[in-house]
């Protein structure tokens, strides 16, 4: 029986590939966004802990550390208002490198259907040919014995 060899079996494997390296950037700007969210958390929680430091003290005794307080919280704000940005980016990112991924994932899954119901129809074929090898064996070892009988 002949081995079974699919015309578009290149084209498969280069989107397999292609559908791997498409999770593997998913997968980092997942990592990255998760990583960003985390040092948001942690930025508003360390400012969320100072400021109930700051109110638990006196606060005439403790002015010059407010003051410090407020200046660090200015610029903690910036930072914080720059992940947020770089947050919203990387959601951006992340759902197109999903839309990409999705597009590449069907068009395999696609690809592997066509492949199965090839690899099906070639068997089915096969199959066939060898039941009318069979059939005309048959027939010519009857014909055989038919006409040495005679």
């Amino acid at each position: 029986m002949k081995k079974f060899v699919w015309r578009a079996q290149k084209v498969l494997e280069v989107k397999k590939i292609e559908e791997q390296r498409k999770k593997n950037e998913l997968l980092t700007i997942t990592e990255s966004l998760t990583n960003a969210v985390g040092l948001l958390i942690a930025k508003k929680a360390l400012l969320k802990d100072m400021l109930e430091q700051l109110n638990t003290k006196d606060p005439m005794k403790n002015l010059q550390q407010r003051q410090i307080f407020f200046r660090y919280s200015a610029i903690n704000d910036e930072a914080i208002e720059q992940l947020k940005r770089k947050i919203a980016e990387l959601e951006k990112q992340q759902k197109e490198k999903i839309a990409e991924f999705l597009k590449i994932r069907q068009y395999s899954q696609g690809l592997e259907k066509l492949r199965e119901q090839a690899k099906i129809r070639f068997y089915d074929e096969q199959e066939k040919l060898d039941q009318k090898q069979a059939d005309e064996d048959t027939v010519m070892k009857y014909a055989r014995v038919k006409v040495s009988s005679q």
